[in-house]
């Protein structure tokens, strides 16, 4: 059985983004991305806008929150460079009135039985595990205080094809006031302490 990472991506939460200046020339003008990103896709409209790179690399910006996603593909969880992406963006629009910061995680694991393993590790014996009841499908969801962060923790069953199929995020409210970058910027270089945990 081993896992593997799916997916890792920062959030940053705002009073208020504006997702109309999101778009590629906006993302190498300002130097937050690499000239050599090839754009697979751009949306823009209003309430939501969004850039897709060629490397599984996306942006997407709404009112209230600003995304950098990654899809991974095996045992390592990290990709500094969505992280570099994510300090630039913020850094680049320093009059924002950021709100929180994510950093989240989701992976998997192949198994023939996910809804047993579950069952095994966090349910005791019960009538609900045999018939005519039995479990069809579970889940486990268990948040935590980390180093001043809150840690969600979900862990769910999928049956096609069965695996367990794992997210974390980590939350770290914003405390200071306007101008607040530095301290986003800084929340979200702490992305390897919660790789670590």
């Amino acid at each position: 059985m081993r896992f593997l990472f799916t997916q890792f991506s920062i959030v940053v939460t705002a009073e208020q983004h504006n997702p109309t200046i999101l778009n590629p020339d906006f993302l190498k003008f300002r130097e937050i991305v690499p000239n050599d990103f090839e754009v697979s896709n751009v949306l823009v409209t209003a309430p939501l806008s969004q850039v897709a790179f060629n490397n599984d690399l996306i942006i997407t910006v709404e009112t209230n929150k600003m995304q950098v996603v990654k899809r991974l593909e095996g045992e390592r969880g990290t990709n500094p460079e969505t992280v570099k992406i994510a300090q630039l963006y913020v850094e680049a629009l320093q009059h924002v009135h950021y709100e929180a910061v994510g950093i989240n995680w989701l992976g998997e694991f192949h198994i023939e039985e996910p809804v047993k393993w579950i069952e095994k590790r966090f349910l005791s014996k019960g009538r609900w595990n045999d018939p005519p009841y039995g479990i069809q499908d579970s889940g486990v969801r268990m948040g935590f205080n980390v180093n001043g962060s809150k840690c969600m923790l979900n862990i769910s069953c999928n049956h096609t094809p069965p695996r367990i199929m794992v997210s974390v995020n980590y939350h770290h409210d914003i405390i200071k006031k306007i101008p607040n970058y530095d301290e986003a910027v800084m929340l979200i270089s702490k992305w390897e302490d919660k790789y670590s945990h």
